[in-house]
Order: structure tokens, then C-alpha cells, then sequence
């Protein structure tokens, strides 16, 4: 994500900067500084509970996010269920819990949604949530489990890299952003014929060419209005990837994983989430 108010193309969720992984706390930039969203659970009038992995409990964006909630951690997917039966028998107020399960999405993206493993640990949740089920029988408990996006996996001849695409990157004034599925691209404004021609020409089969602010306008972003740092978040044009195609860049210095598995783009199979609700 470009961060255009400290001139910093970032990896927002671990709050760094991409080049580097500079932690932005210590050049004094603070959450509240880049996130101006008020947390969903200071709009509501009930307790609330966040339980994530240990890893990322105390991370600025979780921290910035779970506004006045308590905050509880697990290793392991044992605690995970035992860290919602506690904050849900903690006291019998009305309350709202966020819990937040990693393990399914990091497998998905480095052995593919398909694969044995996932499927493995797909059934071990299954498993797991019917015992977890069980334990919380009677407590006036509405349970939603879904998603944030779906999953498509790619293969080693779909991977675009920038890199063998030279006369499309000259055009370029930073580093791609956004998703592999879904990249941003700022555009030198005397370079803006150029990069449209090249990609609706060499491009053509693997991706879609849209101008950033025609999406905005079109919702495709969400709907109401729009915040006001979104337009220099989502570049000049968006890429939108055909099929299983992704597009990468590399800049200096990084070592950047290929996923099998990835998302973003506008795929069923990446739009489509669950939606299972159950009352206990």
C-alpha cells in the first residue's frame, strides 16, 4: 500500500515499509497517523473480545483495530476454541468475540486450496469446532463463520514478473501495489499512452486495463462515499488478472515467497466466501 502522507510504499498489516521491512513506529509515524476508520467495536454496546494468534496480538494493527476490546492469544488450535469457550462463559453480559483463525489461509497460499494438506486441516477444523460445539450447548450463542476472501491457485507458467516486461516498467513512478491478482499501478503522466498501449496489446490475455478512479466511481471499492485517502491508495490504473495469472515485482534487496494460492482478483473462485451461522 502506498502511504502517499509519509511517501512510503508499505506492508500495512505488519506496519513496515517494504523496502527494508523498516518498522514506520520507529521513524515516529503512529497507526492513528495512517488508520482514521473508528473500530467496529466502539460503535457497539456490548463487551467485545479479539483472540488471534500469539504472533500477531500485539501487533500495531491489531492493536489500533481492537479499540477497547480485551485481548486474548493462542498457539495452537486446541486454545484457539478454549479462548472462545472462556471469553463466551466469562460472564453472562452481551457480548461480541472476533476470533480469528491463520493457519487455513497460510497453508492455502503455500501448498494451494487444493491441496492434500489443506484438505487435512480443513477436516482437524471440522473436527475440532463439532467438540467446540458441543462444550458451549446452552449459552444463548449466535456463532458466523466466514471469510475474508476466497482462494485460486496458480501455476509457475502463469507468474508474470515486471521484470521481463522492461518497457512497462519504465512507465511506472513506484512499485506495484495492491494484490497479484489485483495490482495498482502509478503511472509517469507522460508515459500514460505508452503503458496503456503495452498493456492492451503484450498484455491483452492476461489481464484487464481499468483507470483506478473509474472503479472508485463505479463502487467497486465498496459503496457509500468513499474515504478521502483512498484515491492515493489505489494508483492511477488497476490490473485486473484473467484466469489464474498473477503479476509480481521485485525491488532491491527482497525476497518476495510464490504462492500456489493467492487472491484479490475478481474470480469466483475468490469472491464467493462462506456464510454458515449457528445458534447454540
Amino acid at each position: 500500500m502506498n502511504l502517499k502522507e509519509i511517501g512510503i510504499v508499505s506492508k500495512i498489516l505488519p506496519f513496515t515499509s517494504r523496502a527494508g521491512d523498516l518498522d514506520l513506529k520507529k521513524i515516529g509515524i503512529k497507526p492513528k497517523d495512517i488508520f482514521n476508520q473508528k473500530c467496529f467495536s466502539d460503535k457497539i454496546k456490548a463487551e467485545s473480545f479479539i483472540i488471534s494468534h500469539k504472533e500477531i496480538i500485539n501487533s500495531d494493527y491489531t492493536k489500533y483495530t481492537s479499540g477497547k476490546s480485551k485481548k486474548f492469544s493462542y498457539d495452537n488450535l486446541k486454545f484457539f476454541f478454549r479462548q472462545i469457550k472462556k471469553s463466551i462463559k466469562l460472564n453472562n453480559n452481551k457480548k461480541f468475540i472476533h476470533a480469528y483463525w491463520p493457519k487455513f489461509d497460510s497453508l492455502s497460499h503455500k501448498h494451494g486450496v487444493y491441496s492434500q494438506k489443506v484438505e487435512k486441516h480443513f477436516k482437524e477444523l471440522d473436527r475440532k469446532f463439532k467438540i467446540f460445539l458441543k462444550s458451549i450447548e446452552g449459552t444463548n450463542t449466535a456463532i458466523i463463520i466466514t471469510s475474508d476472501h476466497g482462494f485460486i491457485d496458480t501455476t509457475k507458467e502463469k507468474i508474470i514478473t515486471l521484470e521481463k516486461h522492461p518497457k512497462l516498467k519504465e512507465c511506472l513512478t513506484l512499485p506495484l501495489c495492491g494484490e497479484p491478482r489485483a495490482a495498482f499501478c502509478y503511472v509517469h503522466p507522460s508515459r500514460t499512452k505508452q503503458f496503456e498501449k503495452y498493456v492492451k496489446t503484450k498484455l491483452k490475455n492476461i489481464c484487464r486495463l481499468y483507470k483506478s478512479e473509474y472503479l472508485l466511481k463505479k463502487n467497486y471499492f465498496g459503496l457509500f462515499k468513499p474515504d478521502k485517502k483512498l484515491s492515493d491508495r489505489i494508483g492511477d490504473y488497476t490490473l485486473i488478472l484473467k484466469d489464474n495469472y498473477v503479476l509480481k515485482d521485485k525491488i532491491f534487496g527482497e525476497k518476495r515467497p510464490v504462492h500456489i494460492g493467492n487472491h484479490g482478483g475478481v474470480s469466483k473462485e475468490e469472491m464467493d466466501v462462506p456464510l454458515i451461522i449457528i445458534k447454540v
